[in-house]
């Protein structure tokens, strides 16, 4: 009755799902605040399984589990990874927003490091002294990997936020990544 296919080649639909969205964000008839949606989309499916733990690792280590994004999370974040270079490479046509959250969505995603960093470092600078400034380099240390930049990164950004947005502590297990990509959600929340 149904044609035979493959499940091997068949796509997760949320798995096609992602692909979609990201496929979308790269396009130029899109208008602008409808591609800034969708990358802030995209960061946050890319950094939410490790952003969340900031808040949940008190609660995974009571109850002996791994303090880590599961399964589900590690997919979608490696669905939006497989799209961040293509995406990246419109990083010349975006508004100032748009490369913001390109800077975030790269920070996302540990797989992508070289090709943006002096685009991000140049944000940084422009906007030296300002919670987006302290957020693209926060971004820069996630790129790096730099643990000892991260926390102080993340400690200016958290600064810079609780005099209006009082955070809370944390957990103190969470990963040093957890609590940057948190404080980098926030900006987008």
């Amino acid at each position: 009755m149904f044609p035979r296919t493959s499940v091997t080649h068949r796509l997760d639909p949320v798995e096609a799902r992602r692909r979609r969205l990201a496929a979308l964000a790269g396009q130029d008839a899109l208008a602008a605040a409808d591609r800034g949606l969708l990358l802030v989309g995209l960061f946050q499916l890319a950094a939410q399984g490790r952003a969340v733990l900031y808040e949940t690792a008190d609660w995974l280590v009571a109850l002996g589990r791994p303090v880590a994004e599961g399964p589900a999370e590690t997919a979608a974040r490696l669905a939006v990874e497989r799209a961040v270079p293509g995406l990246l490479s419109r990083w010349d046509v975006e508004s100032e927003g748009g490369r913001f959250t390109l800077a975030a969505l790269a920070a996302a995603c540990p797989g992508i490091s070289q090709p943006v960093r002096s685009e991000v470092r140049a944000l940084r600078d422009r906007y030296s002294g300002t919670r987006w400034g302290r957020a693209a380099n926060l971004a820069l240390a996630l790129l790096a990997g730099d643990d000892g930049e991260i926390l102080a990164g993340t400690a200016r950004l958290r600064e810079a936020y609780d005099a209006d947005y009082p955070t809370s502590p944390g957990s103190p297990y969470a990963p040093v990544e957890s609590r940057a990509l948190w404080f980098l959600n926030r900006m987008f929340g």
